[in-house]
């Protein structure tokens, strides 16, 4: 992957309409504590404080908040491309490297290939000492934004 951002400590978030309508309207990622770091085009920075609320009985991050993260990391880049049309993950795989016990992650989404109907993005998740903890990819079907012009099912069908 390309040089990772400085610490998000010293940095101004851009301002984007997606990170905006995002933070206004997901519940599930203000229940873990994701905050959305920056936004670019085809790119996702998010970072998730590790909390008790979301270890596992070892003491360490649970893998369904790290996948959660992945998910969202990878969903939020293609959307910068497809917005305000949005995305839905059809599939995702998480590899875990090594444990996170405390601090946080930051998640780094990039699009490795947008189509007109799928995208797929990677994802690297990193630690404080900017250590690899997991690596994701994530691929999403692009919905369109207004379904009803969309001509019915049936009749799609007997076009292929």
């Amino acid at each position: 992957m390309p040089k990772r951002p400085s610490h998000p400590s010293r940095r101004t978030p851009a301002p984007h309409p997606l990170a905006e309508l995002v933070g206004k309207t997901s519940a599930f990622l203000k229940h873990l504590g994701m905050e959305i770091l920056d936004l670019q085009p085809g790119r996702s920075l998010i970072r998730l404080p590790v909390g008790a609320h979301l270890k596992n009985s070892s003491g360490a991050m649970h893998g369904g908040a790290i996948a959660s993260l992945v998910d969202s990391a990878g969903g939020l880049a293609a959307r910068t491309l497809t917005h305000p049309a949005t995305v839905a993950t059809v599939e995702f795989k998480v590899n875990f490297l090594a444990p996170i016990r405390h601090g946080e992650v930051l998640a780094e989404g990039r699009v490795v290939h947008r189509g007109r109907r799928i995208a797929v993005s990677e994802v690297e998740v990193r630690d404080e000492a900017d250590r690899p903890v997991a690596r994701g990819l994530v691929t999403l079907m692009i919905l369109t934004q207004d379904r009803s012009a969309q001509p019915p099912r049936e009749v799609r069908r007997r076009d292929r």
